[in-house]
């Protein structure tokens, strides 16, 4: 009964956590005309996260998406025909059937339409659900200079000026392989390894030596 105590102690302590990947992006790449920004400007973040078997995309700008003519937010991935779930309002996909063009950047195989005209905007948020698909699908534009994940059409309220800016990428969380513990779990459960054979072993001598305590006193004062 012991034994089994500690092993179901043990499967619990080596458990792997529901970790997600997660992968995040700069919009620091200017390709405004006249630029919407100083040159190191930060523009906004768009992070991927595995949620389940689909996967989550958040736009969060700094600056207002807009339809100018351009796509409001493009994105790549490594397979086509994806199912791509807007979450916010005031968004659609892009008419017509891919490659989509984002100025300076190239080509993507995803797009996504702001549905209010200037003078109006759309705000700083996007949240898409790109269905059956994981971070290691994320992929790059062609044809572009350079080639990013993501390009989103903004307008500027630092310049006033309009325009794609693109990604880079900047951090890649990526989760441990399942089943390995930690080095402080694999500590935990070794001592509780140990303690169980000490128990085992003093349970046998005993026996040998016909049940006397005695006996275990003695040999524990000799070591």
């Amino acid at each position: 009964m012991a034994m089994v105590a500690v092993l179901m102690v043990g499967g619990a302590l080596l458990a792997p956590s529901a970790k997600a990947a997660i992968v995040t992006y700069n919009f620091d790449i200017d390709h405004c005309t006249n630029l919407c920004g100083s040159g190191s400007t930060l523009f906004g973040t768009a992070t991927a996260t595995d949620v389940g078997p689909n996967l989550n995309i958040q736009v969060a700008m700094n600056q207002n998406l807009i339809d100018t003519g351009l796509h409001t937010f493009a994105f790549a991935m490594t397979q086509t025909g994806l199912t791509v779930q807007i979450n916010t309002s005031n968004f659609a996909p892009a008419s017509g059937s891919p490659p989509y063009h984002q100025d300076g950047f190239g080509n993507f195989g995803y797009a996504i339409e702001c549905t209010i005209h200037l003078p109006g905007t759309c705000g700083t948020v996007l949240d898409l659900t790109v269905l059956n698909a994981n971070t290691s699908m994320l992929g790059l534009s062609t044809g572009g200079n350079p080639n990013v994940f993501a390009s989103a059409d903004i307008i500027s309220t630092i310049t006033g000026n309009t325009g794609p800016v693109g990604t880079t990428i900047v951090q890649h969380d990526t989760p441990p392989p399942g089943g390995v513990p930690e080095p402080p779990v694999a500590g935990v459960l070794g001592m509780a390894m140990v303690g169980l054979g000490f128990t085992q072993w003093r349970r046998q001598r005993r026996r040998k030596n016909g049940g006397s305590v005695d006996n275990d006193r003695n040999f524990e004062d000799a070591a």
